[in-house]
């Protein structure tokens, strides 16, 4: 067997028979459990080198260093959640209360005789053994090379200390977030309840989208970010004029779209783009159940527009800090934008009719891939040729498109001449011009103001 290099400063070596020594890391290490195979497990506690292969996002080499054990090694604290740091006490476990066989701790791949409560260097080589003469296949072994540096290491003693000193570190790195999350609310405009406020756009070229950022707070609430946005409307495959969902039951019904203000002859003949509004009301570090009641309104051409509290993307549970509230949808007072319940056949007539739209659009943009082949004289074809294919091709498409609009008409206008199920509640998304996006003007507003709930 060769023996690997002295330090680990010699990172890799070859021997004479074609093996490949690589060193992967260092880490200081507490032994906390022998099993009855006389197996070493530790948990790390510092990584000297090799920081990157300890902590791969994609394999975890060690478990350990993973985990959230009292006495592995601190991690980015930036990168907990308010939430995560307020628990920090509840967050840990300690080895005591782990089976000696626990998963989360990791094995010593090394016969070095150890004790519990001994602290040692440990450093991982892998030997990349080749197969066969021609070095197409190998064979990956793993080994230890292990440094005594103290011996008897209390381990309850050493749990209690990083405990503490954890505790103290989180807390206080909470009260930090805070303190800045309340310097950023302090410099954005304040909306006053039931009082509308114009919008100042900030455009995002790159993603063509647009956003503003207010803040509310009126005792008892506390205060809180309120982000309006703007963005590029989904194109509909199938006009239904809404979007198709589903309740928790299985039923399909339609959410129609609201147009704010009148769409004018200019605008269908310049195909302005559709936005459709949104309203997000959030904290990262405030505990205040009485948002719940808060709601963003919107108003065009003034029409209040009152958002109904999307259910699935809010936060429902206020046991713990930091809360979301989302307005994908709105509704009108004395119009019914409440959903219309789409039947079991017509459901499946529009999954039906998606797939072959779907299938036609393929094929349509298959129909340049392939001409241009022909030009090159890979299908064999002339250039004359496959002119006349892509035509005869495209003409097949027409007349297929133009069926299956026909299939379309009665199913689309079935499901639009239905009422409106008011006991769904869902609202409508929210449309409007780009051209007019500087004439909407935001309110807050709650439960029981203007539409309310």
């Amino acid at each position: 067997m060769p023996e690997f290099p002295e330090s680990s400063s010699q990172s890799e070596k070859f021997t004479d028979n074609g093996e490949q020594i690589t060193h992967d890391w260092t880490v200081e290490a507490l032994i906390v459990a022998i099993n009855r195979d006389s197996e070493a497990r530790y948990v790390i506690t510092k990584v000297l080198e090799g920081h990157d292969n300890v902590y791969d996002s994609f394999y975890k080499h060690v478990t350990s260093a993973q985990s959230d054990f009292l006495l592995a090694p601190e991690d980015n604290i930036a990168n907990y959640s308010y939430r995560a740091l307020q628990d920090s006490e509840g967050y840990y476990r300690r080895v005591e209360d782990e089976h000696e066989y626990s998963p989360y701790l990791d094995v010593l791949l090394s016969d070095t005789p150890v004790a519990i409560g001994d602290r040692v260097n440990i450093a991982r080589w892998t030997r990349k053994v080749p197969q066969d003469s021609r070095r197409t296949s190998w064979k990956l072994q793993y080994s230890d090379v292990v440094t005594a540096l103290e011996s008897g290491v209390n381990i309850r003693e050493e749990e209690d200390r990083n405990l503490e000193r954890r505790t103290y570190l989180r807390h206080n790195f909470a009260a930090i977030l805070h303190r800045l999350e309340q310097l950023q609310l302090a410099q954005r405009e304040r909306l006053q309840p039931n009082s509308d406020t114009a919008i100042n756009w900030v455009h995002n070229k790159e993603r063509d989208t647009f956003r503003a950022e207010f803040v509310y707070g009126n005792e008892p609430i506390k205060d809180h970010f309120v982000t309006v946005r703007a963005e590029p409307a989904a194109v509909q495959k199938i006009p239904l004029g809404g979007e198709m969902r589903f309740t928790y039951s299985g039923r399909a019904f339609l959410a129609r779209e609201i147009y704010a203000g009148q769409m004018s002859k200019e605008l269908v003949i310049r195909d302005e783009p559709l936005l459709e509004l949104s309203a997000i009301i959030h904290t990262e570090t405030e505990f205040n159940p009485e948002v719940n009641d808060v709601r963003v309104d919107f108003i065009i051409d003034n029409i209040r527009y009152t958002g109904v509290l999307d259910i699935d993307l809010s936060t429902r549970s206020f046991r713990h800090p930091g809360h979301h509230l989302h307005f994908e949808s709105f509704a009108v007072a004395g119009e019914e934008f409440d959903g219309i319940e789409i039947s079991e056949a017509d459901r499946d007539t529009i999954h039906e009719l998606e797939g072959e739209l779907r299938r036609l659009r393929m094929r349509a943009e298959s129909i340049s891939t392939d001409e241009v082949a022909a030009f090159k004289g890979i299908a064999g074809n002339t250039a004359s040729e496959s002119v006349a294919l892509a035509d005869r091709e495209l003409h097949e498409i027409k007349l297929a498109a133009e069926s299956l609009s026909a299939r379309m008409k009665p199913v689309i206008g079935r499901i639009k001449a239905a009422p409106s199920d008011v006991k769904l509640g869902v609202g409508g998304k929210l449309l409007v011009p780009q051209s007019k996006l500087g004439d909407v003007r935001v309110i807050i507003g709650q439960k029981g103001d203007g539409l309310g709930e």
